[in-house]
Formats: C-alpha cells, structure tokens, sequence
C-alpha cells in the first residue's frame, strides 16, 4: 500500500493521537507506533519512528514512513484549522 494513503487512513480513522508534549518533543501515537516530533529546527533533532521501516540503519536511516507522514499532516491540519478559527 502507498505510505501517503495509509497515512491518510490513520487521520481518518483516529489513529494520531498526541500522547504527550515537552519543551524540544511532541511524542505522537499512530497505530501501535511511537513517533517524536521535534520542535527545535536544527541538524540534532528529527522525527523518529519506532516503526521497522522508520528506524532501518544505513542507507535508509531514518527513512520517511507513513507514520511519520500522518504525523506531518495531522499537525498540518491542526495549524489549518487553528488559524480558520
């Protein structure tokens, strides 16, 4: 399955929930996978999945999976809707 669809169904289906917030972290659930969400914009902090896929060594270290995608587009949305408001 695409990684844009099946992070499309995880929004759609309630699976990104927001499990806890720090000063540097947004610490995400999506599905039975843990996603970090950095805050800070700099080389020492990115997003990491505990996915199989998103936490591969190597050429794919740190590959971009669905999670990390439902992540990205989740707090899109939130930012949408909050400046709608």
């Amino acid at each position: 399955m695409d990684i844009f669809l099946k992070a499309w169904e995880y929004i759609n289906s309630g699976k990104v929930k927001e499990e806890d917030k720090t000063e540097s972290n947004i610490y995400f659930k999506v599905g039975k996978h843990s996603v970090n969400f950095p805050l800070k914009n700099s080389w020492q902090h990115e997003m990491v999945c505990t996915c199989t896929y998103g936490s591969l060594q190597g050429v794919t270290k740190n590959a971009l999976c669905s999670h990390k995608i439902a992540v990205l587009v989740f707090k899109t949305l939130q930012f949408k809707l909050k400046k709608e408001e």
